[in-house]
């Protein structure tokens, strides 16, 4: 399989962003709509799985052998501290797809789709990791029997507009927590790999403006969950009972039961590079 891979790079960052460089230590709330853990959450990986400015790595993604499947999950997060501020996120991860040849995992998970609701963290997101982020309203309503999670992305009238949105969700949930009390939980205790290996992403050509930067090389990090959790049941609100729009995210089936962080620290170390040279050099320290 070649894992070559040059997109366009932005060389100087643009200033209108604050730096932030990894790793962060961020607080906050998260929902975890888990999609398989052995088997695949999908058949296979649609367009919608990636923003039209991440071409390459959705050719890599749909490569014949690429995807492997394995643990998927579509993540929302609701960060109230980083060294970014409080920002809203959401994510998918179909599963695991083929490592480059030059790491010594044989294969990774990887996100593929992710939406937050700041430019800071866009920026440094898609800066210090290869998350290939990109803006998106978020909105949150609780009722008596829930909360409703909708999910508006940037439908960008130029290339310079980073405050136009759809009057459509591309995700649309509720989410009712479970009566059950929640207990301790720390990933580093989960008994199957969650080391994510990211390809390079593309930058575009409004970088300046719009945060989305790109990289050159392939990255690799361990984020780190720890808090207590319970458990939650959740319903798609699209139409035909879906989650995502098959658009702008696309559409998955959670199992019945979701995992649910009320209060959770998430330690995101600085990523490793992985080069032909050095498998996991630090990107920074």
């Amino acid at each position: 399989m070649d894992h070559d891979h040059n997109p366009s790079t932005t060389a100087n960052p643009p200033s209108r962003f604050p730096e932030a460089p990894a790793p962060w230590i961020l607080k906050g709330e998260a929902y975890w709509f888990i999609t398989s853990v052995f088997g695949r959450s999908t058949p296979s990986i649609t367009p919608s799985y990636f923003d039209l400015l991440e071409a390459q790595s959705a050719k890599l993604a749909i490569e014949p052998g690429a995807f492997k499947g394995g643990v998927g999950m579509a993540v929302v997060m609701r960060y109230t501290e980083s060294p970014v501020g409080a920002y809203d996120e959401l994510l998918i991860v179909p599963g695991a797809f083929t490592s480059p040849k030059f790491d010594k995992d044989k294969e990774n998970i990887r996100i593929t789709r992710i939406y937050v609701s700041t430019l800071a963290s866009l920026y440094n997101g898609r800066k210090n990791w290869n998350t290939a982020k990109h803006l998106a309203k978020f909105e949150f309503m609780k009722g008596p029997s829930g909360t409703v999670i909708r999910v508006f992305p940037l439908v960008p009238l130029s290339p310079e507009d980073t405050t136009t949105f759809s009057d459509q969700p591309c995700f649309a949930a509720s989410v009712t927590l479970s009566w059950m009390p929640a207990i301790p939980y720390d990933t580093r205790i989960t008994p199957f790999t969650l080391d994510i290996v990211q390809p390079p992403i593309e930058a575009s050509p409004q970088a300046e403006i719009n945060g989305l930067v790109g990289t050159d090389h392939w990255t690799k990090f361990l984020p780190v969950y720890k808090g207590k959790v319970k458990t939650f049941t959740s319903k798609g609100l699209l139409e035909g009972d879906e989650y995502g729009d098959d658009v702008y995210f696309p559409k998955f089936s959670p199992w019945r039961i979701g995992v649910h962080w009320p209060e959770c620290l998430i330690d995101f170390p600085a990523s490793k590079t992985l080069t032909e040279e050095t498998s996991e050099d630090p990107v920074s320290q």
